[in-house]
C-alpha cells in the first residue's frame, strides 16, 4: 500500500511538473512565433512533444486513487451560487506596446462589482435621475468624456445631455455624486503605464510571460484581484460566484479578450495558480454595449477618472468637471477592495509598472487608510 501511495505522488507530481512546463512552452511558443522565429528554432515540434508528454503523465496519475478524498470546493450546489458581477470599462488606447506610442501613454480599465439587487437599485435611481434633469430623460447614457465636453459648451455634445429649463451642471454634478453615493458597490481599478511598461519589459527578459496588450495585460491584473474579492465573500451562504462583463467594442476585439480572460482562468497567472479562479469566477465573460441606467456608466465614470489621475502626473485629484467637487472620485476611492494591510496585490487600484510611483502609491494607500 505504502509503495503504491508513494508512487501515485510521483506520479502525480510528474504530471503537474509536466503541466507548468506545457503552460511554460506555450508561452514561449508565443514570444517565437511573434519573433517569426517558429520554423528556424524548431520548437514548434518540442512544444508537441512536451504537450503530449504532459497528456500521458496526466493519464498515468489518474490510474492511482487518491488515499484522502479530496477537500471540497463547495460547501454549496455552484448552480444555486448567486452572482457578483463585476462590470468593466476602460480609458485610452488599448494596443500592442511593442508598437507604442508616446504620445499615448496611459490605459486605464475601471471596475465595479455589484449584486444584482444594488444592479436594480442603481437602474431605478439613474433613471429618476435623468428624468430630473435630462431632456431626454431615462434614454440618456451616461458617458463621462462625452458629458464633460457637453460641460465644457460643445455644442454636439450638449444636445446629447440637454438639460431641463432651471438645472445646472453644478446640480447635475451632485445629484451624480449622490447617486454614486447611495450605491452599494465595490471598486477595481487598473492603470498601466504604457511607456514605463515598453522601457522595462521590451526587449529584456524581465518578465516574458506578461500579455502585451494593454488592455489584456489589465484584465489579467483585474483578474487577480477580482478573485480574492470573491474569495473573501466564501463565508456568505450560498458563496457568491464572480461574473465579468466587458463594455463591447467590435467582434474581433471582444473574441481576443473573451480568450485573454479563458487562458487565464485556465492557466492562471504568475502570482494566482488556476484553481481558485476556476473556483470563483465563472469561465468566460459577456459583452455589453452602453446602455441607460446600466452599471457600466459607473465603470466608465471610474475608468475616465483614472485616466485624469494617471494624465494629470497623480499630483491632484481627478473630477468630471474642472473647478467641481471631487467627492465623486472620493466616494469610488471609498469602495476600493482592500485585504489586510494594503500591501501589494492587496489593494482594489493597480498601477503596472510603478516606475517612480513607488511613494505616490504609498501616500495614497496611507491616505486612504485615514479616510476609511
Amino acid at each position: 500500500m505504502d509503495d503504491n501511495q508513494n508512487d501515485g505522488d510521483v506520479a502525480r507530481q510528474r504530471s503537474e511538473l509536466l503541466k507548468d512546463a506545457t503552460k511554460r512552452a506555450r508561452q514561449l511558443r508565443m514570444i517565437l512565433e511573434q519573433a517569426d522565429a517558429l520554423k528556424e528554432t524548431g520548437f514548434n515540434a518540442v512544444w508537441l512533444q512536451i504537450r503530449g508528454a504532459a497528456k500521458v503523465a496526466a493519464d498515468e496519475a489518474s490510474k492511482f486513487p487518491r488515499t484522502l478524498p479530496p477537500e471540497p470546493r463547495r460547501r454549496d450546489d455552484p448552480d444555486k451560487r448567486p452572482s457578483i458581477h463585476l462590470f468593466v470599462d476602460e480609458s485610452g488606447q488599448a494596443d500592442d506596446v511593442r508598437e507604442f506610442d508616446k504620445d499615448n501613454d496611459f490605459f486605464t480599465l475601471g471596475a465595479i462589482a455589484i449584486s444584482d439587487d444594488a444592479h436594480e437599485q442603481y437602474r431605478t435611481r439613474a433613471e429618476q435621475l435623468k428624468r430630473k434633469f435630462f431632456k431626454e430623460g431615462p434614454s440618456v447614457i451616461l458617458h463621462a468624456s462625452e458629458l464633460r465636453e457637453a460641460m465644457k459648451g460643445s455644442a454636439e455634445r450638449e444636445g446629447k445631455f440637454a438639460l431641463k429649463a432651471g438645472k445646472s451642471w453644478l446640480e447635475l454634478v451632485q445629484a451624480l455624486e449622490e447617486l454614486v453615493e447611495q450605491t452599494e458597490f465595490t471598486s477595481f481599478g487598473i492603470i498601466i503605464q504604457k511607456w514605463v511598461f515598453f522601457q522595462e519589459f521590451m526587449g529584456t527578459d524581465k518578465d516574458p510571460f506578461l500579455p502585451v496588450d494593454t488592455y489584456d495585460l489589465a484584465l489579467h491584473l483585474l483578474l487577480e484581484r477580482f478573485e480574492r474579492f470573491v474569495a473573501s465573500l466564501a463565508s456568505t451562504v450560498p458563496a457568491p460566484l464572480g461574473s465579468i462583463t466587458l463594455e463591447s467594442q467590435n467582434p474581433e476585439r471582444d473574441a481576443r479578450h473573451q480568450l485573454s480572460i479563458a487562458e487565464t482562468i485556465a492557466e492562471g497567472t504568475r502570482w494566482v495558480s488556476p484553481e481558485p479562479l476556476q473556483r470563483n469566477i465563472q469561465p468566460g465573460a459577456e459583452f455589453l454595449r452602453k446602455q441607460p441606467s446600466h452599471p457600466l456608466e459607473l465603470s466608465d465614470l471610474l475608468a475616465n477618472l483614472l485616466y485624469q489621475l494617471a494624465r494629470d502626473d497623480f499630483d491632484k485629484s481627478p473630477r468630471l468637471q474642472q473647478g467641481g467637487s471631487t467627492q465623486l472620485w472620493q466616494t469610488f476611492c471609498d469602495r476600493f477592495y482592500q485585504e489586510g494591510d494594503l500591501r501589494q496585490g492587496k489593494f482594489g487600484l493597480k498601477v503596472f509598472p510603478t516606475g517612480r510611483l513607488d511613494g505616490w502609491l504609498d501616500q495614497f494607500r496611507a491616505k486612504w487608510r485615514r479616510e476609511t
